[in-house]
């Protein structure tokens, strides 16, 4: 059986409050091992799942059938996210364009600030727009979702993300993933939340030009002819510095203190200070291969080859994406968009926003309180924490009250695994759940 541990006492509340107090307040709590009257206890948080999933989706003259294939294959990115533990959860799903303009007037078709990282909900198609900016779709307690928008969530996204190819040929896909997510977005509300995990998506053929400085985008020397190969010379580095001399590229990074580019670090830094845990994030990308990198000279002007090509076009070294992408060790990937079908990109891409959102699993090393009968008998204490502090103890399933708490064992993915019963409570923002269990010290003890 598994016993249901008796309200904490005051050395408990006591180690707790201390522990809640050493931490960032908007950080959950998370294998905090603490002592209870001589036994050995561990909080873990086991709160609500949530995901807020932007798309930046690159909408220059040469992505038309790229996004065509992204739309076609959302379905079996969606079916890996159900398939995770707990199932799909509380979504957000937003889209976004890479143009932000130049910051000048009808500048090779790049107006102002573009679409300036507005989500973009316009309906594409026989299709209807969702009711807001963004797709959002709720678990009910009876197992069905509440949604904003009609059918089905893979038609859903096919409407909204096939932006078309009438956007800015100077890609800037992290400056429009900071423009949208950036807490002074009053266009974009809502759509970010303090406990959801945020997973940002880039699908382009080219590499970032987030621009610092407009002067990037005047014509004329320092910065060269008037095309956007200057992305490349001014935003990358590569051995020997001389980005305009043709033949191959070795050792090319992100410029870090260009005078015309922002460098990545700003953008990797604003995600991790908006959300203020770096396992709270996931950042993924299908673009063009990284190697390799070469410059030509036709016509007498220098232009960056492309490193991989398929049926549906060719693609240039993300070498700036890469860059961002490598600041989150362990929480990123980057896949090729030179291939027709990029079904698998796509499910590799969710398994890792699977596997990153917060699972119910226990710790490994739990306290067998009844070592003489079969199975492990644990003893634990669940309840709701709530963003004000109040407490609220979950009962064990078994009396019929809900809603209650039921341990699992023999989990594939996690061992020992706590379910709260119903699954789907909707609880407020901020709440989160925790599980306060016995466990057996690294003594043994």
């Amino acid at each position: 059986m598994n016993r249901r541990m008796k309200l904490p006492g005051p050395l408990f509340v006591a180690a707790l409050v201390a522990a809640l107090a050493s931490s960032c307040s908007d950080r959950n709590v998370a294998a905090v091992e603490l002592v209870y009257q001589g036994e050995n206890r561990q909080v873990v948080d086991v709160g609500r799942q949530a995901l807020d999933l932007l798309f930046v989706i690159d909408n220059s003259r040469s992505m038309e059938d790229e996004q065509t294939a992204l739309a076609a294959n959302f379905d079996r990115f969606i079916a890996i996210l159900e398939n995770t533990d707990g199932g799909l959860p509380d979504l957000h799903l937003g889209v976004i364009s890479t143009d932000v303009g130049t910051g000048r007037s009808d500048v090779g078709g790049c107006d102002g600030e573009g679409d300036d990282g507005r989500l973009q909900a316009t309906p594409r198609g026989a299709c209807s727009a969702p009711d807001g900016s963004f797709l959002r779709s709720f678990g009910n307690d009876d197992g069905s979702r509440t949604t904003n928008f009609e059918g089905e969530l893979g038609d859903a996204f096919a409407c909204i993300a096939r932006l078309g190819t009438g956007g800015c040929g100077f890609e800037q896909p992290l400056e429009s993933m900071r423009r949208a997510l950036a807490p002074d977005n009053v266009a974009n509300a809502g759509f970010l939340r303090d406990d959801a995990l945020l997973a940002v998506v880039f699908i382009t053929d080219e590499d970032d030009c987030s621009a610092r400085d407009p002067a990037l985008f005047d014509a004329g020397e320092p910065i060269g002819p008037f095309d956007d190969f200057r992305c490349f010379a001014q935003g990358v580095i590569c051995r020997g510095d001389e980005p305009r001399s043709p033949g191959p590229k070795a050792e090319c990074t992100a410029r870090a203190d260009s005078a015309y580019l922002e460098s990545v670090e700003r953008y990797s830094d604003f995600l991790v200070q908006l959300k203020g845990d770096i396992g709270k994030i996931v950042v993924a990308g299908i673009a063009g291969d990284l190697q390799p990198v070469a410059v030509s000279t036709d016509g007498g002007s220098a232009d960056l080859e492309p490193s991989c090509s398929s049926a549906v076009g060719v693609a240039d070294p993300p070498v700036r994406l890469a860059a961002f992408f490598d600041r989150f060790p362990g929480r990123s990937r980057r896949d090729t968009i030179c291939t027709a079908d990029p079904s698998a990109a796509l499910m590799q891409i969710a398994d890792l926003i699977g596997s990153s959102i917060p699972r119910r699993c226990l710790p490994d090393n739990l306290a067998d309180v009844a070592p003489e009968q079969p199975g492990l008998q644990v003893d634990c204490a669940v309840s709701d924490v709530f963003e004000d502090g109040t407490e609220v103890l979950l009962p064990e399933c078994g009396d019929g009250i809900e809603p209650c708490f039921q341990i699992v064992t023999g989990d594939d993915a996690c061992g020992v695994r706590l379910d709260v019963v119903p699954e789907q409570r909707n609880l407020p923002l901020g709440t989160r759940t925790e599980a306060r269990c016995a466990v057996v010290s690294a003594s043994g003890n």
